[in-house]
């Protein structure tokens, strides 16, 4: 039943993020899209970091157990939707060329958005990117106590992780804005993970810390300027901007599915091997992203 409930959960999993991205993108068009991107991801992290954080040791001896753990964040999940779908409101009709810009049937959307190319190189970039960081995610605290750390150090470096990008997302989506350069923030936050992750198997644990601080600066910061970028890139917009955000998003899932498995393949060799292996997942997306094109040159004639 636990495995059912999971593939129904997987289903459906990527319909929230995908169209709150596009009611961001369409409220928030031009020069205030990077800000607004990073307050929407700061979200993100804050689950994130409270899922490790309190789940297992305030939440779970607190309710009694794991599952009814799940029967209170179903619940608050539930309480929030019902919250949206009152108090909830569509952004305003897209203008274009002083007219009202019609909804596009997905074939149409899909056969136009398949032939870009600026599309797909974000997309595989962030492919490699986001396997580089779910694998690490799933293995950091299983092989930090291997090593002999405390169980409440080892997720602790997850809950620090992500603590720093939820502190960061919006500064440094901020940023980007500022200086209108998405490839700025894009870039080095792929150097990061490929430089810390090599580096975590031969480090001090104070070492391990400094390299999760460093990675997680630009954790959700990454994915805010990456979907910024993806909607102010040319042929997308806000008309294709749902369509382009799920096809994205959905080649990103790749990563995530594919990485864990085959990093933790390597590791029954040795445990050390996995990181070098998501390490080098993000060099190669850092590869790609030098062939993408800079966006944020547009962010005037946009807004």
């Amino acid at each position: 039943m636990l495995a059912a409930l999971v593939f129904i959960n997987g289903l459906v999993r990527l319909i929230l993020p995908v169209n709150i991205t596009k009611a961001v993108g369409l409220w928030f068009r031009g020069k205030y899209l990077g800000m607004a991107m990073g307050i929407s991801a700061m979200g993100v992290g804050l689950g994130l970091m409270l899922g490790p954080m309190i789940s297992a040791t305030v939440l779970s001896p607190w309710l009694g157990g794991w599952r009814n753990v799940l029967y209170m964040i179903g619940g608050v999940s539930l309480g929030v939707g019902i919250l949206l779908l009152i108090f909830g409101k569509d952004p305003e009709a897209i203008v274009l060329d002083g007219r009202t810009a019609q909804k596009v049937p997905f074939r149409q959307a899909f056969s136009k958005l398949v032939r870009n190319k600026a599309l797909w190189l974000l997309a595989v970039a962030a492919m490699f990117r986001i396997g580089s960081i779910a694998g690490m995610t799933g293995y950091l605290p299983l092989y930090l106590r291997d090593k002999g750390w405390a169980p409440a150090s080892a997720d602790g470096t997850l809950a620090v992780f992500f603590a720093v990008s939820t502190i960061c997302v919006i500064p440094i989506s901020l940023l980007s804005d500022r200086i209108r350069s998405r490839k700025a923030i894009l870039i080095p936050g792929l150097i990061a993970p490929a430089i810390s992750l090599s580096l975590i198997p031969s480090v001090s644990p104070a070492g391990v810390w400094v390299l999760m601080i460093i990675t997680g600066i630009f954790m959700d910061s990454f994915m805010a300027t990456m979907v910024t970028s993806l909607l102010e890139t040319e042929g997308v917009g806000t008309v294709y901007a749902g369509t382009a955000i799920g096809m994205v998003f959905t080649v990103t899932q790749i990563g995530s599915i594919v990485s864990p498995p085959l990093g933790n393949s390597l590791a029954a060799q040795n445990p050390g091997s996995a990181f070098y292996f998501w390490a080098a997942l993000s060099a190669i997306g850092l590869v790609v992203m030098f062939f993408t094109t800079e966006t944020g040159k547009r962010i005037v004639k946009i807004a």
